[in-house]
């Protein structure tokens, strides 16, 4: 049973994981911003590149490279026989300003790092420790890059799903439990000095007789949801399903989390189908205790409310499958991230040829779970799909093609993508204008990558349908 005890030291655990990890963030940052301020220093440096200028820099220059102390005493020299004109002096300047140190210093800033994705995981995890970011996806993620094991995983997510519980709902719950607990108490008074009341389930039975084959039905056709689920699977739909329930899901969330609520649903249909099973056997002449009558009409009427639940969710899931099947003659064409030399940069190595068909497939659907933007002056989008816990990410080039740009597992997808995306920038804006001018031509020019992949993964590559 959950309880904020047994999961604290977890949860004490994943905080400090949090705490830890956005500290070394912050002094990123801090080393960046030192850097860029550097960066302006060497601008000027190279803008006004006089005695004086070089001088007030000394202390910063020769962290660069501590061979320049050497040639700053050099300089010193002449300055102190009142030489500052002689040739040496400029040579000795001109030396260390066209030094790599100097030369590269900006570009070693700006390829260095990736400032929007650091800020953006920042603001993610802060918000995350302060209990303001509610994505369970991205807490997923993060659960899987801390050091928790898998038992202490599972308190985080049992707390995050008990405290999206309002408090209010648990304080009315926990009222009705103490009401039903006090009129339990004066029925059972009640009964001790009456005879029990009995009372006929003939029209309790009829009802559950009606919902019987549909049980059935759901028993032999769905088994296949709960088939090689472990505890921790199971555990985090149950977790689902309370906050589906309660009503705490968005819409986007339900869709998110169908398969987990599906799955929990069709473990309560089976499970009160055998709680009513067991209280109709209990009967005797037709007849219940009153208490019991109460018990079973409860459980038949809950049973009816998530079979419902249950077929309204199969049944929605049933047209988006035939939604996206019907996107068939809008299928757009795949392209893949290439080098100069027109080598593909994906590897597929680790990954399952079947999630990567599947993937592929969704691509060319233009089908995403997520999208990530770059920032002012960017005019792409870079959109992620995935199955299981594969990624695949992918921009959209024009009404024809997508642009396949990163295949991962989904805890690094985003970092990946935004990475591969910012450092390939200037490429993927060149793709797009050249699908616009000779797309036949670039779709023609990676036949060879096309075949490769083919023949690695064995998979179709032609715009072959993938049957979900």
């Amino acid at each position: 049973m959950y309880s904020n005890e047994k999961v604290k030291p977890s949860c004490d655990k994943f905080t400090a994981y949090l705490k830890k990890h956005i500290k070394e963030l912050k002094t990123q940052l801090e080393d960046y911003e030192k850097k860029a301020n550097y960066s302006e220093v060497i601008s000027e440096l190279r803008n006004n590149p006089n005695l004086d200028m070089v001088l007030k820099e000394r202390i910063f220059l020769i962290s660069l490279n501590p061979s320049f102390d050497s040639q700053f005493k050099l300089i010193d020299f002449f300055v102190m026989r009142n030489a500052s004109n002689a040739p040496q002096v400029a040579e000795t300047i001109r030396a260390i300003l066209e030094s790599d140190e100097v030369k590269n210093f900006d570009s070693k800033v700006s390829s260095s790092f990736n400032v929007s994705a650091i800020k953006e995981e920042l603001e993610q995890y802060t918000s995350l420790l302060n209990g303001v970011n509610l994505d369970i996806d991205f807490l997923v993620s993060v659960l899987d890059k801390s050091t928790l094991s898998e038992e202490e995983k599972l308190d985080v997510l049992s707390k995050n799903a008990f405290d999206r519980i309002p408090v209010q709902k648990l304080d009315e719950s926990l009222k009705e439990e103490k009401d039903k607990a006090i009129e339990d108490e004066m029925v059972k008074k009640v009964n001790e000095s009456t005879l029990e009341e009995m009372v006929d389930i003939t029209k309790l039975n009829d009802r559950f007789m009606i919902s019987m084959p549909v049980i059935e039905d759901i028993k032999q056709r769905y088994r296949y949801l709960i088939k090689n689920k472990t505890e921790k699977q199971l555990n985090y739909g149950n977790s689902m399903l309370k906050l589906f329930d309660l009503g705490e899901l968005s819409l986007e969330e339900t869709i998110n989390y169908s398969n987990e609520i599906v799955m929990s649903l069709y473990l309560q249909i089976i499970s009160y189908s055998d709680e009513i099973n067991g209280l109709i056997e209990k009967a005797s002449d037709g007849k219940l205790p009153i208490e019991d009558y109460q018990y079973l009409e409860l459980c038949i009427t809950e049973e009816e409310n998530y079979i419902m639940q249950f077929c309204s969710l199969v049944k929605g899931k049933e047209v988006e499958k035939k939604q996206e099947e019907s996107k068939t003659d809008e299928d757009k064409k795949l392209l893949f991230l290439a080098d100069g030399r027109g080598k593909c940069l994906l590897d597929f190595t680790g990954f399952k040829s079947t999630e990567i068909e599947t993937l592929f497939d969704k691509c060319r659907r233009g089908l995403k779970r997520k999208e990530y933007r770059l920032g002012p002056g960017t005019n792409f989008i870079v959109s992620m799909n995935n199955v299981s816990k594969t990624a695949c990410s992918y921009v959209s080039l024009s009404d024809q093609f997508n642009l396949v740009i990163d295949v991962s597992h989904i805890a690094q997808a985003h970092d990946r993508a935004i990475g591969i995306a910012t450092k390939n920038q200037a490429v993927i804006n060149d793709y797009i204008e050249l699908v616009s001018k000779n797309p036949d031509e670039v779709y023609s020019e990676q036949e060879e990558i096309r075949k490769k992949i083919e023949e690695k993964l064995n998979i179709p590559m032609e715009g072959d349908k993938v049957s979900l």
